[in-house]
């Protein structure tokens, strides 16, 4: 087996990627992987290491988050490199890695050793006056996840110490951070959705549109999409309060969130959205835009290769 190259991003998941290398070298032993180590030093460090390592490396194992992985598939894409891309989940999502199947890092060397390889599809997201598309391999959203991790930024911000909680502060500040967007009046809001289809005016507290079943931490909110059916997947929610979005979380666990009268799901190839009370943030794969007057988002169909544990 020709030695694979890891694009490892120390800083993903607040420093989780760091904590975990030595297990991550430990497990390439044991499977007998070999490897190269590229560490990338910042974001502008990552894709230069991306745009090389496309030209000199058939694989490409990138360990980090959602944002590290879209990151380097960004440079393959525009590159028109053939290179193959595993993705070793260190951050606080790791909803694409799921979205592979690969829930652990002994899928991801089984799926290496056997040369487990499919196309993965892509999100496009189209701005105006932007001459080139933005990239997404997981999820774009507008409404509350966006709104929550702002909030959340700055709390970090005021009180540095909220870094270091654990799962127990981080649901308490996501929660308050959920009342937030809604006692300020940031949600609910209102789209233009249009698609070759249909064009509707949608009152949402959160629009999501995505290439993987997952979204937000593993919640499977499109339980029929994969990230290799060629479509994109978009859900709006019209939740109301706190509580009324925690009442609909629950539902997501079991998937009948599909079934109820405030949650739509559409596919298609390509959605239109434009605001309907003034310029709205976005979020993509962990990356936060503020003052979008409209956008497009659609799918390029198998966009590049991945190592997958995902069946036909």
């Amino acid at each position: 087996m020709e030695p694979i190259a890891v694009l490892f991003n120390p800083s993903s998941g607040r420093g989780r990627s760091q904590r975990s290398r030595s297990r991550i070298e430990a497990r390439f032993r044991h499977f007998n992987i070999p490897v190269h180590w590229f560490t990338s030093q910042s974001e502008t460090h990552l894709k230069e290491l991306a745009r090389s390592l496309t030209q000199e490396h058939g694989v490409i194992a990138v360990v980090g988050g959602d944002t590290t992985f879209t990151l380097a598939a960004t440079e393959v894409i525009r590159s028109g490199s053939d290179a193959v891309l595993a993705m070793v989940g260190t951050g606080s999502a790791n909803d694409i890695s799921r979205g592979l199947q690969v829930y652990d890092l002994d899928a991801l060397c089984g799926a290496l050793r056997s040369g487990r390889i499919r196309r993965m599809d892509a999100g496009s997201l189209e701005l105006p006056g932007r001459p080139e598309p933005i990239f997404f391999m997981g999820a774009l959203s507008l409404g509350l996840g966006v709104e929550v991790n702002l909030y959340i930024a700055k709390a970090r911000r005021r009180l540095p110490l909220l870094n270091r909680g654990g799962s127990t502060v981080q649901a308490l500040t996501g929660a308050y951070a959920v009342r937030h967007a809604f006692t300020s009046r940031a949600v609910p809001d209102r789209i233009c959705l249009e698609t070759g289809r249909f064009r509707r005016d949608v009152d949402y507290s959160l629009v999501v549109f995505a290439n993987t079943p997952f979204y937000a931490n593993g919640m499977r909110l499109f339980p029929q999409a994969t990230p290799f059916d060629g479509r994109l997947h978009c859900c709006t929610l019209r939740t109301r309060s706190l509580w009324h979005s925690l009442r609909l979380s629950r539902r997501i666990l079991d998937g009948s969130h599909i079934d109820l009268d405030e949650v739509d799901i559409f596919t298609d190839t390509s959605f239109r959205v434009t605001p309907g009370r003034g310029p709205i943030a976005i979020q993509y794969d962990g990356e936060v835009m503020t003052g979008i007057e409209g956008f497009r988002a659609s799918v390029r169909p198998a966009a590049v290769r991945v190592v997958t544990a995902a069946g036909d």
